[in-house]
């Protein structure tokens, strides 16, 4: 087979040794092209510019540079991580700190164009090149343009993109302007940044506008790509482009530095199109300058721009990152107090080493086990009422019992585990246990927590040793031994292999113990603060070193400091962005309460038959408003001041702790959820469900403010609260609800589905009208 990079028909273009840029460019400039340029054209000095990559990190230094000690950041923290997107950090920091994220983009504007962005001006300005796609965000090229007198015409919104392909491209009506095609935003318009980066990280693709765009530029000129890796288009949503565009496409040159092997699947991703397809090589910008000056067809004076080259390269880069990094750090010192505890709530637990682990090991974990059978709980009740009419007896009942409990459990342990589980159990390994029903099962269930962090053979020796203790323990009956099988049940969620920091927090448990059994406190609180330890342990394990309560309370304090009635505003929206995405924590928190207990108790009633059901035990306005009180507790100084000072604060509160209500409530009525199991496993869109009188309680809860907040709440706000409100409706299945908010957040964004748009928009009403 031949090695030749220009034969067409060749696998092997990307292993074959490209020709250099001077020999291939040559044929483009006689028939003119269009560029699609990335990160590597804006890199040369005097542009210096940082890559996406790069950018994100300086951020993130500069910014956790100023958090203080005794915010306890993760210690194994790594600003960059190719599992962590710049796109997907930016958009979580864009949440709380809005357009003062956009100030940092100023930092890309502080250098000049450097060579390559005027060669391709010049070569625009003599009508060769037609237009350039680019996913860099910064105005060099524009900059370029303007000096060399070029008109030009920029698109960055989807909006502009269809305009242009509306007005010429559909109806083949020329345009004269040079083309600057910003797909990934610009930093002449922030804001386009993030909301491109958003889109672009949930979709992955050239939006249909942009597609239009490009597709029809393809179909008629020669591409160049410059300066750009091309990894993106690993993704499948690229793959599908290039595969429908390919057979229309007229030529694709795609420049590489000298040497380079690294790169996506070319072959795979240009096979509609791999005979047109041709590798070339060049060291930006001088080849690409030699490139112009030998075409024998052209005649564009870029001699001068060799004046734009600079011998000492890495002493600009480095010059360059200094007055960047000067720019973060001044940058992130104006942060208000609030909206930079927000950031190390919601942020800082990501880029620790632990944190990672753990979120990678859950998912393989996840993947390693069985899903979940939504029939057990419709099985075990139909066992009941068989068993209840006398058609089973009863030895047979506790069998089935047995047999249902050890299959659930069974689920849940690791796949690569259950035959050696099996084995254990058929071999009677632990007697007293392994040949006991009951403690099979407890040693079963323990061993869904061993086998998270162990192996098999330790996993079962430490399940096996708790099974043990806890059987003795419960002959004592005793308050010390009730006490110690607390601690027993705590220890086995601990422990972990090669780390000894569990055992601090044993230690403190068994300091509660000795409390509770000297009659400094009673067994309820000793419950409590034992549970308080292990969170607090569970969360550091995980690498979740920050306590989120304690900052929480200074983000309050934070706030409720404010000494005007804007700065109060501003630091309650982060406050109240904080809340919410912290919600599961914080509903989690007020579950342990004893009046959550009774209403978990009260709600578990509609498990019984009717006529089993204790009368007395019913949801009561009293029992909700105890609820309501704790939700609001920690942030009654708040309140406090808007009730004086703004009522903007009073409803960005009250949207923030509706949504404490919903992520604690939405999942917690059990008829609804035997019906979300039908609904499940019909492979029906699920709703959420929760009991009628919640609803009913939450709803007149929202109804004197609600109208207020959907017209005044700024836009990003009142999107949340929508998107809050359709969950609300599924909740009650209060069709005219979620209808209401669906319509005012499409209203919100011109009837568009945008960034800004809640995930369950439009989807939860469109699930009402299948139903």
């Amino acid at each position: 087979m031949s090695l030749n990079p220009n034969n067409p028909n060749s696998e092997t273009k990307a292993e074959a040794k490209p020709l250099l840029l001077e020999q291939t460019l040559a044929p483009l400039l006689k028939e003119g092209f269009i560029a699609f340029c990335g990160a590597g054209i804006s890199i040369p000095p005097p542009s210096c510019t940082p890559s996406w990559w790069a950018l994100t990190e300086e951020i993130l230094h500069a910014f956790f540079e100023r958090v203080p000690d005794d915010f306890n950041l993760p210690k194994d923290m790594i600003l960059k991580d190719p599992d962590l997107q710049p796109e997907v950090v930016l958009e979580a920091f864009a949440n709380i700190l809005d357009e003062r994220l956009f100030k940092a983009f100023e930092a890309l504007d502080v250098a000049e164009p450097n060579a390559i962005h005027y060669s391709l001006a010049r070569l625009a300005k003599s009508g060769i090149l037609k237009a350039c796609f680019t996913t860099n965000f910064d105005i060099y090229l524009e900059r370029a343009l303007n000096e060399e007198f070029v008109d030009f015409e920029l698109l960055v919104e989807n909006t502009e993109y269809d305009k242009y392909f509306q007005n010429y491209m559909k109806n083949y009506i020329p345009n004269d302007k040079f083309l600057v095609c910003k797909v990934h935003g610009t930093i002449e318009r922030p804001n386009s940044i993030v909301s491109v980066a958003s889109a672009y990280k949930t979709a992955k693709g050239f939006s249909t506008p942009k597609a239009a765009v490009f597709e029809s530029l393809l179909s008629n000129y020669p591409c160049l790509f410059l300066g750009y890796s091309g990894w993106d288009f690993n993704h499948l949503n690229y793959r599908r482009f290039w595969e429908r565009v390919g057979p229309k496409v007229k030529k694709i040159l795609w420049s590489k530095r000298p040497g380079e092997k690294l790169g996506p699947q070319f072959h795979d991703i240009f096979s509609k199109c791999w005979n047109v397809f041709e590798f070339t090589e060049a060291e930006l910008p001088e080849g690409l300058i030699r490139a112009i000056e030998k075409s024998p067809d052209v005649k564009i004076f870029v001699a001068d721009l060799t004046m734009k080259i600079f011998e000492n390269a890495v002493a600009h880069y480095a010059r360059a990152e200094v007055e960047r990094m000067t720019f973060f750090k001044n940058w992130v010192n104006k942060f208000p107090e609030s909206h930079m505890i927000g950031l190390v709530i919601t942020e800082s637990q990501k880029f620790s080493t632990t944190f990672r682990e753990f979120m990678k090991k859950t998912k393989e974990i996840s993947l390693d086990t069985e899903a979940a059978s939504y029939n057990i709980g419709k099985e075990m009740q139909e066992l009941g009422e068989r068993y209840g009419v006398g058609k089973i007896s009863n030895e047979e009942y506790q069998q089935k019992i047995f047999e249902f409990s050890m299959k659930n459990a069974m689920q849940l342990i690791r796949n690569e585990y259950k035959s050696g589980i099996k084995k254990m159990l058929s071999l009677n390994k632990f007697p007293g246990i392994t040949d006991n029903s009951n403690n099979t099962l407890t040693f079963l269930n323990s061993m869904i927590t061993t086998t998270r962090n162990f192996g098999l053979e330790e996993a079962a020796s430490i399940a096996a040793n708790y099974t043990y203790k806890l059987i003795e323990l419960i002959k004592l009956n005793t308050d010390e031994s009730r006490a110690e099988m607390a601690i027993l049940g705590m220890e086995l969620q601990l422990k972990r292999p090669n780390n000894d920091k569990w055992k601090l927090y044993l230690a403190q448990m068994y300091g509660e113990k000795k409390k509770f059994l000297s009659g400094q406190i009673d067994y309820t609180l000793f419950q409590t603060n034992i549970s308080n330890i292990i969170q607090k342990a569970t969360y550091e394990l995980m690498g979740m070193t920050v306590d989120i309560f304690e900052l929480l309370d200074k983000q309050i304090k934070a706030t409720c400091k404010s000494k005007t009635k804007e700065e109060f505003e501003d630091q309650a929206g982060a406050l109240s962005i904080t809340t919410m995405q912290i919600a599961p924590y914080l509903s989690g928190k007020y579950s342990k309460s004893q009046i959550y207990l009774d209403l978990l108790d009260v709600i578990s009633q509609q498990n019984f038959p009717e006529e089993q059901r204790d009368p007395s035990k019913v949801v009561t306005k009293g029992m909700l408003d105890g609820i309501d009180n704790l939700i609001r507790e920690s942030f009654i100084p708040v309140l406090q001041k808007a009730e004086v000072n703004s009522n903007l604060v009073e409803l960005l509160m009250e949207l923030a702790f509706l949504s404490i209500w919903i992520s604690g409530v939405q999942y917690l009525d059990p008829i609804g959820m035997q019906e979300f199991q039908k609904m499940w496993e019909a492979g029906e869109y699920p709703r959420h469900f929760s009991p009628k009188e919640i609803f009913e309680y939450l709803k007149e809860k929202i109804t004197p403010w609600i109208d207020k907040a959907l017209n005044n709440l700024p836009q990003r706000f009142a999107q949340k609260l929508c998107g809050n409100l359709t969950i609300m409706g599924e909740m009650g299945d209060d069709f005219e609800l979620c209808k209401m908010a669906t319509l005012r957040s499409l209203q919100l964004s011109d009837g568009l589905v945008t960034e800004a748009t809640p995930e369950n928009i439009p989807g939860n009403l469109a699930a009402f009208y299948e139903r």
